[in-house]
């Protein structure tokens, strides 16, 4: 349990800091170029735009069996897609065994964890239209996984070398990928 603090009130109002800035800038936009929403609708020039949660993975899966069948199954687009794919089910997993299992996190956590949640959903619900439309979920991996880090005892810091060997050797595919001329978000 946390101390009753005085300042506890204002720890609450300071979550409503997020949404007054978003509205800030929407009200900016309206004045500025006429549309309040045009921060969502510039992503349009990625072709972004609001879809299912399983949508994208959807359209993943069907450009890996469409190589699938053309039997190029080792092109770089179906390298990422896989890629993208496996991130997305160990984001899952991860997240699952934040809230059940061994791994919970706690109550104390529970901010990190929504965070996450939230994280994920926004890349879900906005997939790219391209042939890669999970482009971008592997960044989030890296990021999410560091809620079962290191930290005060002895079985988080062994969580922490469990998440920071495979995350090393992640980065480094990665860097790999990129110097041959394929970029990896």
């Amino acid at each position: 349990m946390r101390p009753a603090s005085k300042s506890f009130p204002h720890q609450r109002a300071a979550v409503l800091i997020v949404p007054a800035g978003t509205a800030a800038y929407a009200l900016y936009c309206w004045r500025a170029v006429g549309d309040p929403w045009k921060f969502v609708h510039i992503q349009a020039v990625w072709s972004r735009e609001l879809s299912w949660p399983w949508d994208g993975a959807q359209r993943a899966v069907a450009e890996i069996e469409k190589a699938a069948v053309d039997d190029a199954i080792f092109q770089p687009l179906v390298v990422l897609s896989l890629i993208d794919l496996a991130a997305l089910l160990i984001t899952v997993i991860l997240l699952v065994l934040s809230v059940l299992g061994p791994w919970t996190l706690g109550l104390e956590s529970l901010y990190l964890v929504v965070f996450a949640y939230a994280s994920l959903i926004l890349v879900l619900v906005s997939p790219i239209g391209l042939n890669v439309p999970l482009h971008g979920v592997p960044r989030y991996v890296l990021d999410l996984a560091r809620l079962h880090g290191p930290g005060q005892d002895g079985r988080q810091q062994a969580r922490g070398a469990v998440y920071l060997v495979p995350a090393i050797a992640v980065q480094g595919v990665l860097l790999l990928a990129f110097y041959k001329g394929a970029w990896l978000s």
